[in-house]
């Protein structure tokens, strides 16, 4: 199921992004999706990351975490903490990208990871979203990992043929990490996760 379908503000924008060489359109797109639909709760926050100095391009990076505040009581005083984070690292690149610009992409977004984890020594795990385009790939990475981790498709990231598009029936598995994302804040069995997503595969298509 498209992850558009439904929404006028996406589907221009989507429609917009289809231009070749129009970067900024593509950037307003993912940065909608994520903010408003995927991930707008009041306990998520969504941001930009300065792009790396040591980045020969300039990539969009869009944090997105988690914050445990329930039962919280706003009148106290009380350590709020991210409990779950992703990142959205998008290429800048054409929309059928060679194989370089894939391998880039994911040796940039496992760097960053890795450099998330390192800061923050309550999280195992986090995610990234990888993308170019209007297309899309979801990762896990955790402190022993030494390469990011498939959620759906190969764990060839440099195959730009396992990316889905979110304007196509197979956006149905982004959706569905989303929404496990969202239910199992907190929980960091990857295992399960995996278990959950075998039975997800037969019934979200991932």
């Amino acid at each position: 199921m498209s992850l558009i379908t439904g929404d006028i503000c996406l589907t221009r924008l989507w429609e917009d992004s289809q231009t070749p060489g129009d970067e900024g359109a593509v950037a307003r797109l993912w940065s909608h999706l994520f903010m408003k639909h995927l991930f707008s709760g009041k306990d998520w926050v969504v941001f930009y990351r300065p792009t790396p100095d040591n980045c020969p391009r300039q990539r969009l990076d869009i944090t997105i975490e988690h914050y445990n505040i329930r039962g919280a009581n706003v009148d106290v005083d009380v350590d709020v903490d991210v409990d779950m984070m992703a990142f959205c690292v998008y290429e800048p690149v054409a929309m059928d990208p060679r194989l370089q610009d894939l391998d880039g992409l994911m040796r940039h977004a496992f760097t960053v990871c890795m450099a998330y984890l390192l800061s923050h020594h309550n999280l195992s795990r986090v995610y990234a979203f990888t993308a170019f385009g209007t297309k899309c790939r979801v990762w896990s990475c955790s402190r022993e990992d030494e390469w990011l981790e498939p959620l759906f498709g190969s764990v060839d990231g440099s195959d730009s043929r396992g990316y889905v598009d979110i304007h196509s029936p197979e956006a149905s598995r982004i959706n569905g990490i989303v929404q496990w994302m969202k239910n199992e804040c907190g929980a960091y069995d990857h295992d399960k996760l995996l278990a959950e997503g075998d039975s997800c595969i037969h019934h979200q298509g991932f």
